[in-house]
């Protein structure tokens, strides 16, 4: 089912991921430490999104095919930096995109760690910059721009 953001008129899309296809989905796009890629999402959303405390989380994927996940929500979030530097309001959509970056970008930065290779390192730089690109564009269409840079900046 195709879904538009709902902040106003927007025009980008992005496919939700049917109830038969949540079981594949993070292990589809990160392997055998998807567990971990959710936990480090869920300890992100914890320390980005105010008042987060669990939830149903949707995963998505963009016109690209760029897979994410964001809180279920009616209303927008209020979402700050991870050092509480900057705060803004902006859909559940987007919300999603930058907490689905930081957690790739987590994993990324402690690869070896995990012992992930340095192929699925660069797989998952390579996400995170998309991520962060389809996260611009989303902004762009829901005229909250500034308030995105301020958070990913």
């Amino acid at each position: 089912m195709q879904v538009a953001l709902t902040k106003e008129t927007i025009n980008t899309q992005y496919t939700l991921v049917s109830d038969d296809e949540r079981m594949e989905f993070l292990p589809k796009h990160f392997g055998d430490l998807f567990q971990k890629f959710e936990s480090l999402l869920f300890t992100v959303a914890s320390k980005t999104i105010k008042g987060y405390n669990g939830g149903y989380w949707e995963f998505a994927t963009t016109e690209d095919a760029i897979p994410f996940a964001f809180p279920r929500a009616s209303e927008p979030l209020t979402v700050t930096t991870m050092f509480g530097t900057s705060e803004a309001q902006i859909p559940t959509q987007i919300a999603g995109i930058l907490c689905t970056a930081l957690a790739t970008l987590i994993m990324a930065e402690r690869a070896k760690f995990y012992g992930i290779s340095e192929d699925q390192t660069e797989q998952l730089i390579d996400l995170y910059y998309n991520l962060v690109s389809t996260g611009r564009n989303f902004a762009e269409d829901c005229d909250c721009e500034q308030e995105y840079f301020r958070l990913v900046d």
